[in-house]
């Protein structure tokens, strides 16, 4: 395979192919730049939204092989794709050099067995490979190994898939997330115009920033403080106030499933099972499920259904115990709001400690609590800004598992998976862990790892042997604190003692008496 550019066409930008040193290229001035293509370092993540960027640096398109728009030069010349037909080996278009340019291709070598050749730089920025670690690899959130390796070929080749776990059969479609309706305004939108991702300046430094969320009391996590907690360009995480900053994307919102991981999943079976639902009557209440979603959207507050019942109705079930909610604001703001529209409500209330709404009473009660935002988890980092936000990929970091951490849109009816595997996982049962730093994850919420066994107990096996070994590990070094944590001992009296003991004896050995407290 050569690695010669052949000029054949122009793009639409006037440029003439694919700079064969691609990252690695030291001609960066403005002639080179205008003849040649290049992958931006940030190549998945970048926030530089300006002209002059977007026309000098070719980044991936958020939607991948869903995106819609490939037949327009206006978004191909700007956001590269992965051939679709180069993924079994059968583009009759690799001679087109217009079409090398506005697609990545998989290697004609890799198809059969691993490409030999992964190591040559050059042949890398050339062609895309599968990675051997595929949805697992703790890099396929990094823009240069993005841009090199496929990571879920199944999902590339066929966008959609049946599950087979349930006596349904049913089809589980992807969804394009322009589709999506995102009628959102941000409560508390008269301090500041933006959502979370927002690009701001601080008028102080003059450095440039990501809007995380706001910031919330450390003494009570029901209210916020007033300020924005932002992550800057020196990777530090600060609470600004908002009149420090300088908004350079004034109108922008950001939709809580705008992060590149995130997939919007169609099902309607899931989506009848959950309408039926949601259009019942809360006891103790004057209202139904969907009364509430609808009164917290119609004011601008994201909503969503959480965890446990939209894994279990994804399964095949239809009958379940709770429902969680996760809302884009403070559990204050939210409050207030449903007691103003629900004023005859007698079964609801805060509980101030944990910022948990609760709304109505058995058989089936509706839980809310705000979507988390940076350092949000049950014992959060000192010294760190805590936060609300409405990004959910955020969000399910503070879950235990992936497959715990979908969540369903009642507005849109559309199932939204954050982490980009969520579905698939609760399908196959499968506990994966959320965040690739999984002593983070671990230490934010201790009880999270006897949840393993909690999930064993139905039949779900960790996805692989390093999730079982971490658990194992984590228990045995840190047993003393997991034994006082009161998360850990509510968690174990839902658990069968066998489930740990067949598990792993030694570790059963150490945490033998939770259930004697």
């Amino acid at each position: 395979m050569s690695n010669s550019i052949v000029i054949r066409s122009q793009d639409s930008l006037g440029r003439v192919g694919n700079c064969p040193s691609a990252f690695l290229c030291p001609h960066k001035d403005a002639k080179h730049l205008e003849e040649y293509c290049h992958p931006c370092e940030r190549y998945t993540d970048c926030d530089d939204t300006s002209i002059d960027h977007l026309y000098d640096y070719k980044h991936a398109c958020k939607a991948g092989v869903r995106c819609t728009e490939t037949g327009y030069s206006s978004h191909t010349d700007l956001y590269e794709h992965i051939c679709r037909d180069s993924i079994d080996g059968i583009c009759k278009q690799m001679g087109n050099n217009l079409h090398m340019m506005r697609f990545r291709h998989r290697c004609p070598d890799d198809i059969k067995e691993p490409c030999k050749r992964t190591n040559d730089t050059i042949h890398n920025d050339e062609y895309v490979h599968a990675c051997r670690y595929g949805i697992d690899c703790w890099y396929k959130n990094n823009g240069k190994h993005q841009r090199k390796f496929m990571h879920d070929i199944n999902s590339i080749i066929n966008p959609n898939f049946k599950s087979e776990s349930n006596s349904q059969n049913w089809t589980f479609t992807t969804i394009d997330k322009s589709q999506m309706n995102n009628n959102l305004s941000v409560l508390g939108s008269k301090a500041w115009q933006s959502s979370p991702n927002c690009k701001v300046m601080i008028t102080t430094t003059q450095y440039v920033g990501n809007i995380i969320g706001w910031e919330i009391d450390p003494s009570n996590i029901t209210r916020k403080t007033g300020k924005i907690v932002i992550s800057s360009e020196r990777n530090k995480i600060l609470s600004i106030s908002p009149d420090q900053l300088v908004n350079l994307n004034y109108h922008t919102l950001n939709a809580p499933w705008d992060h590149h991981n995130t997939v919007i999943w169609d099902c309607p079976q899931v989506t009848s099972i959950f309408t039926k639902i949601l259009n019942q009557t809360i006891s103790g209440m004057n209202c139904t499920f969907m009364d509430v979603f609808n009164i917290l959207h119609k004011k601008g507050v994201p909503c969503f259904i959480i965890g446990g019942s939209v894994r279990d109705i994804v399964q095949g079930e239809d009958k379940i115990h709770d429902i969680d909610m996760s809302f884009g604001c403070s559990a204050v703001e939210c409050y207030e709001i449903l007691k103003k529209e629900l004023p005859n409500a007698q079964s609801m209330c805060l509980r101030q400690n944990s910022g948990l709404i609760i709304i109505g009473t058995d058989p089936i009660q509706l839980e809310g609590k705000s979507i988390g935002g940076w350092n949000f988890d049950r014992t959060p980092l000192a010294n760190e800004p805590r936060s609300i936000s409405v990004e959910l990929n955020r969000e399910a970091l503070y879950r235990d598992f992936t497959c715990n951490s979908l969540c369903y849109d009642p507005h849109n009816q559309k199932i939204i998976d954050p982490t980009g595997c969520g579905l698939r996982d609760s399908l196959n049962k499968h506990l994966r862990i959320t965040d690739h730093n999984f002593n983070l994850w671990f230490k934010g919420n201790r009880s999270k790892v006897i949840r393993y066994f909690y999930m064993l107990s139905k039949d779900y096996t960790p996805v692989n042997d390093k999730t079982r070994q971490f658990i194992w590990d984590t228990i045995k070094l840190d047993h003393k604190e997991i034994m006082t944590d009161n998360s850990c001992r509510y968690v174990a009296s839902k658990i069968k003692q066998e489930v740990v003991k067949n598990e792993n004896i030694e570790v059963y050995g150490l945490l033998s008496s939770l259930w004697k407290l």
